[in-house]
This record gives C-alpha cells, structure tokens and sequence, in this order.
C-alpha cells in the first residue's frame, strides 16, 4: 500500500509555502495562519486516504479469480460482482494489456462490472490482484494497492482455429494408405476427357458407373482442366513480430482451405524455398499445416483435445502423419491461371516485385495482406514509417495490375481466372 499527494496536491504544498513566506517577510500573521491550515488539511485528508487504502484488500470480487481459454485477437467477456466496504470511490485496473472494465470505479456496496479481455499475442497471462486506487474528493491524496481478484488466461495462437478447420478437411476427406492419397479435382472448371481403368488409389466419386455396368470391371472419369483454372499460392512466411507472423499463418491456412473448399485445382509454393511444394487438395492442406504447426503439434492437440473431445483419435491420425518428411518434387512446370501473393510485404520492395515477376509467367497475379505490422511497432516513429512502406508496395503492384485483398476471405472468394 501506498499514500502520496497528487500533483494537485504538490501544487497546493507550493502555493502555502509562497503564502508562509510572504506571512514571513510581510509579519502578517494571518498569511502564515492560512499555510498551516493548508498543512493541517493535507494531514487530515492523508490520514483519512490512508485509512481507505487499508481497506482496499477487503474488497470482495465473485467470482473470486477469473480463468480463461481464449484465442488471441478474440475477447474474453464476463461480468463480475464486487462488493467494496470504502466510503470513498475506488478506480480499479486490470495489469494485463488489451483488459479494461466497463464500469472501472467502484462505489460504496456491491457493484457490477464487464470485464473483457483481447489478448494480442498468445501466451499464458496472469495476475495475482488487481490494481486499486482510490483518494479525496478533492484529489489532493491518493491510495495506492490491490484488489483480491486473480486472473488466468490461456491464449492460443489465431492459427490454431484455421488449423482445426484444415484438419477437418482432412479427416473428413481421408488418405488413401500407402502413399495413393486421393486427389478430389472436379467442378466447373472441368470437362470430361475420357474413362480408363480403375486403378488403386483412384477417388470413389470419379467412379464411370456406365462404362463399368457395360464392360464388366470397374472404371473412372478423367478430366481435362480448362486453361486459367488453376491457382497458385505463393507464401511468403516473413514479418517483422510475432503477432503479424500469426495472423500471417492464420490467413495462409484459410486461404488453402477456402481455395480448396472452391475445388480449384491449386498448387503450393513458398518464397526462398521449393518451387512446388504441393498439389492436390489433401496434400496442399496437409503441407501448409506442417508450414505453420512447426514445432507447436503438442499444444496443438490440447486445443482440439479440449473444442473436439469426440474426434480426437481422428485427428490424432492425422497429427501424426504430419511428422512424416514428404517427397517434394524439384520442379513442377508453370501453371497457369491465378497466382495469389501471401504476404506481409516486409520484404525488400525490389526483391519482391522481381519474385512475382518471375513466378507469375502467364497468370494473373493477386496479393494478400493480412497483416498490420505497423500496430505492433516499438515506437510511434517506426509505426509510421512500416505504413508507409507498405501503402508505396501496395501502390506499385496497383500499377502493375495487380490486385490487392486485405484478407484471405476476400482473395478466395474474388480469386482472379
């Protein structure tokens, strides 16, 4: 617990001393009268203020601790009752970033308060009390301490949601053993070329139920993709902290499953690295999840331990095979179609306009970002300069004719043909 004048009160202190010195120099008594009545009010209110403070670890909140699991950028609401015992009114303060109450003063008796909580950044955040402050009616002292209300919180990263949904894909689109994983590509941008024997490996919906009941064996449709159907992803898994880099995965991975979902048929590639990583639904999924849950598989299973009890043992089939090293193939050919840019833009602007140019060919080129780095700056100044780096990026792409999209939704939902 802590007592000290406000800076009301240290301006009050100088103004009485200007008074006892003109009482001084002038011998008018009643000039050095009013500087001790100033003083003997200062020590009246600051014991009063202390006998406040005194009670401010009697202040009794229900529930007496707060726990939570939550993902970062989502807010933890509750309300909480808070009976307070002080005549005077008390300013409460929640020590974790991104928490506040609504309302944050306390009155004499019992009150209702709205905590909401919205992490930024994953972790585990917790605080022991909250902070109290409470003073005259004058604000002339003020009491500083603690209010007996703990706080828990477990936040998962924003990738963990997508990534759920990515394994849903997955377990409900299954794996053929032994490497034969089906391929499902089909849709509106398919025509139908011909029909051969079937072969295993070969997905049950591509079944040619006539060819079979006139030939006596099993048979499938294969397809000719039509030009400019195609879809690229280009991931660019670089951001100047860790908040940006999450929201960075969390749309990666939303944007594989939405394009996915669409049945384009898409490829994989990432900057700085293979030129083709994957293709085909199921294996495009299954590598943009082993890109982002590097190194994060076990706490990975607890979040669906918890949101999807029933399925765990599905999902843990899949988890596993994650760890397995896949076969990637060196070079895969141009594609041609749409290639959309996943990005932070944080890389160099030269080297970035050069990486498009080479990988786009024929396509149409789209950038995605879904990033705001200059939010999660050091400092003001470096804030600034982050966005306007990245307007002036955003600007010569616009030039080149290249579309720009603020999420991953967006992209895959206006994706160029």
């Amino acid at each position: 617990m802590k007592v000290k004048l406000t800076p009301r009160g240290h301006r009050l202190i100088a103004a009485s001393l200007m008074l006892l010195g003109l009482g001084a120099v002038l011998r008018d008594a009643p000039l050095a009268a009013a500087a001790l009545i100033v003083w003997t009010h200062l020590l009246l209110v600051r014991r009063r203020v202390q006998g406040y403070t005194r009670g401010l670890p009697y202040i009794k909140a229900s529930p007496d601790a707060v726990k939570g699991r939550l993902t970062a950028g989502r807010t933890h609401e509750e309300t909480l009752s808070i009976d307070s015992p002080i005549q005077a009114p008390v300013k409460l303060r929640v020590p974790l970033t991104g928490a506040t109450l609504e309302p944050d003063q306390l009155e004499e008796g019992m009150n209702q308060l709205r905590l909401k909580y919205t992490p930024s950044l994953s972790g585990v955040y917790t605080c022991k009390s909250l902070e109290a402050r409470t003073g005259d009616r004058l604000g002339l002292v003020e009491g500083l301490g603690d209010a007996g209300l703990g706080m828990s919180f477990k936040v998962y990263p924003r990738v963990y949601p997508r990534a759920l949904e990515a394994l849903e894909f997955m377990a409900e689109s299954g794996q053929a053993p032994e490497g034969a994983q089906t391929t499902h590509v089909r849709g509106r941008s398919l025509e139908y070329a011909e029909s051969r024997e079937y072969l295993p490996g070969d997905p049950l919906n591509s079944f040619d139920w006539k060819a079979m009941a006139r030939m006596g064996k099993p048979f499938v449709k294969q397809f000719y993709v039509e030009s400019g159907g195609g879809v690229e992803i280009l991931f660019d898994p670089v951001a100047p902290d860790p908040v940006s880099l999450d929201e960075l995965n969390a749309a990666f991975l939303e944007l594989a499953v939405s394009l996915v979902r669409s049945e384009a048929p898409i490829r994989l590639s990432m900057v700085d690295g293979v030129a083709g990583l994957a293709t085909g639904p199921y294996e495009v999924v299954e590598a943009a999840l082993r890109i982002t849950l590097e190194g994060r598989l076990e706490e990975f299973r607890e979040y669906y331990m918890l949101l999807e009890p029933s399925r765990a043992r599905l999902f843990d089939r899949v988890i596993d095979g994650l760890g397995a090293k896949k076969r990637v193939e060196e070079s895969m050919g141009q594609m041609s179609g749409s290639l959309v840019v996943l990005s932070s833009l944080s890389r160099d602007q030269a080297a970035l306009l050069s990486l498009v140019r080479d990988r786009a060919g024929g396509m149409s080129v789209a950038v995605v970002q879904p990033t705001r780095p200059w939010v999660w700056a050091d400092d003001l100044q470096t804030g600034a300069r982050i966005l306007i780096d990245n307007r002036r990026k955003l600007r010569v792409f616009e030039k080149m004719g290249v579309r720009a999209f603020p999420n991953a939704r967006a992209a895959a939902s206006h994706r160029v043909r």
